[in-house]
């Protein structure tokens, strides 16, 4: 089984990759940074960037996306000056993951911070989020399918 994460240049996203090489998997790590240090290949990707995003996943084909990166400075989040770089990250690079992820056939893992008091989920069971932070219900709502 082929895995291919994001967010590897963050704790969770590292994590996950570490655990998946404890176990034997195959994988592929990808980040906005130049450069992450990994048991596995790594791909630069600007996950707000939908053409890039498309094209990754779909040269890796990857079983299954585990999607770990977001914007991670919650205090910051609320600021007027980067929610529109919020919006772009965390509900927009969600969206195009997981629009890849579904015309690449590949499972999605949504994994969220867990201060927002809910496990790490899969993705299609979002539907309460209430704050600027991870506004991803109208992401979820406008999926097709």
């Amino acid at each position: 089984m082929r895995f291919l994460v994001t967010g590897v240049g963050g704790q969770l996203g590292h994590d996950v990759l570490n655990e998946l090489d404890k176990r034997g998997y195959e994988a592929v790590g990808t980040d906005i940074l130049d450069e992450v240090q990994s048991p596995f290949p790594y791909v630069k990707l600007d996950i707000t960037d939908e053409s890039a995003v498309s094209k990754a996943i779909g040269m890796i084909k990857p079983d299954v996306v585990v999607h770990c990166a977001a914007w991670t400075a919650v205090d910051a989040a609320e600021d007027e000056e980067n929610r529109d770089k919020v919006t772009a990250i965390n509900s927009n690079g969600t969206r195009y993951i997981a629009q890849a992820a579904r015309i690449a056939d590949a499972k999605m893992i949504f994994c969220k911070n867990a201060m927002f008091s809910t496990p790490p989920i899969f993705f299609h069971f979002i539907d309460n989020i209430l704050d600027q932070y991870v506004f991803f219900h109208p992401v979820v709502s406008s999926l097709p399918g």
